[in-house]
């Protein structure tokens, strides 16, 4: 069964030191080699999951997309119409219970 390797796995792995070695890289700039790739694909998920964040809040208000302009979509329409009467219900409720 195939599995990626971890970082430590890879940094000790006989095969990689030996592609290492014949490429003349050593241990410490191949452990930079690796962060580094690590840190600009996490923070390129990062970006991409604010701007789905974004996106999906101004939706919520009804501004549409940042960057698309919005289609008419009755079904959200009508989700954020329940979703807001859930909201008074529930307001409505606990206000409810505080009196009794």
């Amino acid at each position: 069964m195939y599995s990626d390797l971890s970082f430590d796995e890879m940094i000790s792995d006989p095969l990689i030191a030996q592609l290492r070695k014949a490429d003349g890289v050593s241990t410490p700039d191949f452990t930079r080699i690796l962060l580094s790739a690590h840190e600009s694909y996490r923070a390129a998920k990062v970006r991409k999951m604010h701007k789905s964040h974004a996106d999906q809040f101004y939706r919520a208000i009804g501004a549409g997309e940042l960057m698309v302009p919005r289609e008419k979509n009755r079904d959200a329409d009508e989700t954020a119409d329940l979703v807001a009467r859930c909201a008074q219900w529930k307001a409505t409720m606990a206000e409810c219970c505080r009196g009794a």
